[in-house]
């Protein structure tokens, strides 16, 4: 099945560029893109079906902000389940604890080169929907919120789309009020 990145973000040259990167590693992803979050529940409310694999989402947006779409997406039954990667030129431990609070997948940085973004939407569009191996949840949990911890973006994109396939695979029990337990431990 082809695969489907979204990316919500109101730069158009942002927009341009992901699409440049997403054509450069595989011209087989379907790429759709939104300007706000406002347009992003649009448009995520008119697919019936071949739902992204995957939102790449913003923060900082003119109408609605990319935490405010962050809550409406977890929200709706239909879209639950698709991982959200925060994404912005922020790198404050607070975003990323709040992106993190709201249930997206991981935050990730915008890269300042092409040749980087490549190697990200690589690490993302090969590793959705595998199974991979098992590694505790609190590790994770840690390095979520410490992505200094990994030698670059892409591999903490690896390890965290593999925390993800094996959380909706139901390999750990329960949700955030475990995380935050495990975390605190």
């Amino acid at each position: 099945m082809k695969k489907t990145i979204l990316l919500i973000d109101d730069e158009r040259s942002e927009r341009d560029l992901f699409k440049e990167a997403i054509l450069a590693v595989n011209p087989d992803i379907s790429y759709l893109y939104a300007g706000d979050g406002k347009e992003a529940l649009t448009l995520l409310a008119s697919i019936s079906d071949n739902l992204p694999d995957v939102i790449f989402m913003d923060i900082n947006m003119p109408g609605m902000n990319g935490w405010t779409c962050l809550i409406e997406v977890k929200k709706d039954e239909r879209f639950k389940d698709v991982p959200v990667i925060m994404y912005s030129t922020s790198s404050q431990k607070r975003d990323i604890d709040i992106a993190m609070s709201h249930g997206a997948l991981c935050f990730c940085v915008k890269p300042e080169n092409f040749k980087t973004l490549t190697h990200i939407i690589k690490a993302v569009s090969e590793n959705l929907g595998k199974n991979l191996l098992h590694q505790q949840l609190d590790k994770a949990v840690d390095k979520c919120y410490r992505p200094a911890a990994f030698e670059s973006e892409t591999k903490r994109i690896e390890y965290l789309f593999e925390l993800y396939e094996k959380y909706t695979a139901g390999l750990f029990a329960g949700e955030g009020k475990k995380r935050k337990a495990t975390k605190n431990k």
